[in-house]
């Protein structure tokens, strides 16, 4: 009788020690599904839970979880902390690649000296099925899909719109280059008409006119002395529209410049001219046209003047 107690107190240690044990620790392992295809995949949700004050030593799982269940990945465990309990969560990848079913567990765990294991999984892998029967069935033609406007729209807005920026900034350059304000250009190089050639075009043009054919003298002097005030303007550099003929023949004779016949002409020239715009002197045809004669000599006496001058400015 003795015997049977001691036996039944031995026992009752055990049962309470292994409950107070399982209070201590809990490893739940869950699958996605129980069944899967050879090759397919899914993950075990493992979920540990176990006092903080305590010690716990995850296994190193290599590519083969248990047999014929392999990881397929990496993981790691999630960790949090709840008053004393720690608890550690992760999700293991698996697959596999033999049909039959499968009872294991997750494992083995250290915890202090004890070695643990998860809840026990049942999975059912099962085969691909195959068509056996060894008919060649037709092949199907590529369906082709059946686009609408709908779908042709997203494009041809695109092209649209890329066409219309193009255009946008086509036309702005456009405009620019069009009102742009063209910057200083060198004005073109006119050759100046060389003094006596002027002159002596201007007395031929005064010649046309006939004018004191036609009675128009006062007209004929003024126009006579006006190309001859130029002329010589020109060639000597001087102000002669501002002058009287006095002072004209004065600067003439100052430059040093122009032989003495010229002057003596020009002041012939230019006296006749005062008498007949300021006094009513009316001369006669032959007159105006020997004033004519001593103007043409004037300037082609004196023209050397010119070239002298271009020669003296090519040199510089």
């Amino acid at each position: 009788m003795k015997n049977i107690k001691y036996y039944i107190s031995i026992i009752c240690g055990l049962l309470l020690s292994t409950l107070l044990f399982a209070n201590d620790i809990t490893i739940s392992a869950q699958l996605d599904t129980n069944q899967m295809r050879i090759g397919e995949q899914q993950n075990i949700s493992l979920a540990i839970e176990y006092n903080s004050d305590k010690t716990l030593i995850i296994p190193d799982f290599g590519k083969e979880l248990t047999h014929n269940i392999f990881l397929v990945d990496t993981f790691s465990f999630q960790s949090t902390e709840d008053k004393d309990k720690s608890i550690r969560k992760a999700k293991l990848p698996i697959t596999c690649f033999d049909a039959g079913e499968y009872s294991f567990e997750i494992g083995p765990f250290i915890y202090d000296s004890d070695t643990i294991w998860s809840s026990p999984l049942q999975l059912s892998v099962q085969t691909v099925e195959l068509d056996t029967t060894g008919v060649i069935k037709p092949i199907k033609p590529i369906r082709v899909p059946e686009y609408t406007f709908k779908d042709y729209l997203p494009k041809i807005l695109t092209v649209v719109a890329i066409i219309l920026v193009f255009a946008l900034i086509a036309f702005v350059i456009w405009y620019v280059l069009k009102h742009k304000k063209p910057k200083f250009l060198p004005k073109k190089a006119v050759a100046k008409e060389k003094a006596d050639i002027k002159a002596l075009r201007e007395l031929e043009q005064l010649k046309s006119q006939n004018l004191c054919e036609k009675d128009e003298y006062k007209n004929y002097y003024t126009i006579l002395t006006d190309i001859l005030r130029e002329y010589f303007g020109d060639v000597l550099a001087i102000d002669t529209f501002e002058k009287t003929s006095d002072e004209i023949i004065q600067e003439v004779v100052a430059s040093g410049k122009v032989p003495l016949s010229v002057i003596q002409n020009l002041q012939i020239i230019l006296k006749e001219a005062d008498f007949v715009k300021f006094a009513k002197h009316k001369p006669t045809v032959e007159t105006g046209n020997l004033h004519y004669g001593l103007s043409l000599f004037c300037i082609n006496e004196s023209k050397h003047l010119i070239e002298k001058e271009e020669v003296r400015d090519t040199q510089n």
